[in-house]
C-alpha cells in the first residue's frame, strides 16, 4: 500500500506542464494503479452490501 512518503513524490506545484508531468508519472506508477483499482472495487462492493 502507498504511504504518504509515497505520496509526496507526485506533489507538484501548480504550474500546468508540472501537473501534467506529475499526472503522467501517477499514470505511468503501476503498483500504484493496481492499488487503486483494488480500492475502488473495495467502495463498490461497500456499496453493494448497503443497498
Amino acid at each position: 500500500m502507498a504511504t504518504n512518503a509515497g505520496l509526496r513524490r507526485y506533489a507538484v506545484s501548480y504550474d500546468p506542464e508540472e501537473l501534467e508531468v506529475g499526472y503522467r508519472e501517477m499514470a505511468n506508477d503501476l503498483e500504484r494503479e493496481r492499488e487503486a483499482d483494488e480500492w475502488s472495487e473495495g467502495l463498490i462492493g461497500d456499496a453493494s452490501a448497503h443497498g
